[in-house]
């Protein structure tokens, strides 16, 4: 979510409530922003009507050349965002959409720089030296994982804000809580099966998605 659009709501609440935003509403953004809890009904609001109306609101910034759009820099170390910007120049041929996302924007240790190009088409990944390159279509961004990503980013877009998320099956969870008993026991330095479980957690229990980096400390 855009925090500059955020910042004129709330200093101009007479000119968006009642026209753009019911009073509750602007209440929604106003904790949102203070990153206050949220009740059930607060997060349905937000995110069925909410962040469509803030998202049609961003689409009115006119975006210069040398403009980038941050995704949660509270979280980002301050000197990452400028070597971000370099790659996404570097990558961004043909008037691409890209956005860099992952560990390597919140933590001076990492292993790899996740670098994502958007398609017209298609799914692909691949490496170039440190870098993980991860293209897809504009479609799969609503995808939880994809949606999670954007939450720390650098991007030359507007990441759309839309989510389309499926439960796992009775199976798949029990496989996943099986295999995430045998992480912690075996104490593994990447958990994945445990990311994933508290991943489905927060998704599908709190109707949240957790960022890459609230989701490391949790595993661990």
């Amino acid at each position: 979510m855009n925090d500059e659009i955020l910042k004129v709501i709330l200093k101009n609440e007479s000119r968006f409530v009642p026209l753009v935003f019911t009073k509750k509403q602007f209440n929604v953004i106003f904790k949102l922003k203070r990153s206050m809890r949220l009740s059930n009904a607060e997060k349905k609001a937000l995110y069925t009507s909410i962040n469509k109306k803030i998202d049609a609101l961003s689409s009115l910034i006119i975006k210069n050349d040398n403009e980038y759009y941050i995704q949660g820099s509270r979280e980002i170390i301050e000197e990452k965002i400028e070597e971000a910007k370099r790659l996404i120049e570097k990558y961004a041929e043909n008037l691409n959409k890209v956005f860099i996302g992952g560990s390597f924007l919140f933590e001076k240790d990492y292993n790899d720089v996740d670098i994502f190009i958007i398609r017209k088409k298609g799914y692909k990944e691949s490496w170039d030296g440190k870098y993980h390159i991860i293209q897809l279509s504009e479609g799969r961004l609503s995808e939880p994982i994809f949606q999670s990503a954007s939450l720390i980013s650098v991007s030359n877009f507007l990441i759309p804000k839309i989510l389309i998320k499926s439960r796992p099956s009775l199976s798949e969870l029990i496989s996943t809580y099986h295999e995430a008993v045998i992480e912690r026991l075996n104490r593994e330095k990447k958990p994945e099966m445990i990311r994933r479980l508290i991943f489905d957690y927060y998704l599908f229990c709190k109707n949240e998605i957790i960022n890459g980096k609230a989701l490391k400390e949790y595993s661990i």
